[in-house]
Formats: structure tokens, C-alpha cells, sequence
């Protein structure tokens, strides 16, 4: 059984949710996943965030399933190839997040299974157009050391930085 080692109530938009990390190696088993998303290194171990142009704030590439992905690594390698023209190789699973609304509204696809993957920076390419968005999506390398100034998710960010970081080291070893 997957032990649950975070948990944090969170606001996200008028919503509340109960937000709870799970560290496992295994997403096979896993059902419902609703994203996707990877904090994926350089050589030098910076951070690859993007911003979308109709959004504010910077957040890790990824996104949802689509019918045509085969796996959830298929998934992470076509959104951030699709978010920041960007190859990754050497993927592997980090931890998961569950999301569950906890206020009477409509959740509107929040709640589910979030994955989070390590990965590393096999070829960055010239920037094209995100077909999900129709524009060029900000990308940017950043030290770990300033993610939550990028990503400020407060609490659960740090926890989820800190796992990230955890796994780099034992994918290095």
C-alpha cells in the first residue's frame, strides 16, 4: 500500500481542495489520472518551467492524457515537446498527488490523479507554436533555489521541489 506522506488544504480559484502526495514508483496502477507534469533537469540540473501567454505565473510543463498516448511517460514527452519544444529521455516516476474538492462546487476536472516524473533534457529545439494554445509559450531554466519564485505554491510546492530533488540524487546514484 502507497503511504501517504503530505497533505494540505489549498484554495484554488472559490474551490477548497484536499491536496495529498503519495511517493511511489509505481503509475501503472494507478486509475483516474488527470495530469501528467515533470520537473525535468538540464545538464547543469536547472529546472524547466514555462508560462503560458493567456495565463500568469510560471508552472512545470505536462498536461492531460489523450486518447492517443500509450503511457503516462507518451503523455509527458508529447505535451512538454507540444508546451517547450523540448526532448526528454531517462523519465521516471517521482510521486503522485490526489485532489479532491471539499467545498459544495462544481470541481470542473480538478480532482483526480495528478503524476509528477523526473526527467532529464535530451535535445531543446527552436520554439513553435503550442497547437493547445495557438501561441509560443515562455521557457525558461531556472536553479532550484528560485523555483517557488516561479511557482509559488507555497507549502506543497516546497514538499514537491524537495521530493524532485530527492529523486535527481537517486537517479544520479
Amino acid at each position: 500500500m502507497t503511504k501517504k506522506i503530505f497533505s494540505e488544504i489549498m484554495k484554488w480559484g472559490d474551490e477548497e481542495y484536499e491536496l495529498e502526495i503519495f511517493e511511489d514508483n509505481d503509475f501503472s496502477k494507478l486509475e483516474n489520472v488527470k495530469q501528467v507534469y515533470g520537473f525535468i533537469f538540464d545538464e547543469k540540473e536547472n529546472i524547466l518551467v514555462i508560462r503560458l501567454p493567456m495565463k500568469e505565473g510560471w508552472g512545470l510543463p505536462g498536461g492531460t492524457p489523450e486518447d492517443s498516448d500509450k503511457s503516462w511517460e507518451e503523455t509527458l514527452k508529447r505535451e512538454i515537446l507540444e508546451e517547450a519544444d523540448v526532448e526528454i529521455e531517462e523519465i521516471r516516476p517521482a510521486f503522485y498527488l490526489t485532489s479532491k474538492c471539499i467545498t459544495n462546487k462544481t470541481p470542473l476536472g480538478k480532482e483526480g490523479i495528478m503524476l509528477r516524473a523526473i526527467g532529464k533534457v535530451k535535445k531543446i529545439l527552436p520554439q513553435t507554436i503550442d497547437p493547445a494554445v495557438g501561441k509560443i509559450n515562455e521557457r525558461n531554466f531556472i536553479d532550484s533555489k528560485d523555483f517557488l519564485k516561479y511557482c509559488p505554491w507555497g507549502e506543497n510546492g516546497k514538499f514537491q521541489l524537495s521530493l524532485a530533488l530527492k529523486k535527481l540524487k537517486e537517479f544520479k546514484e
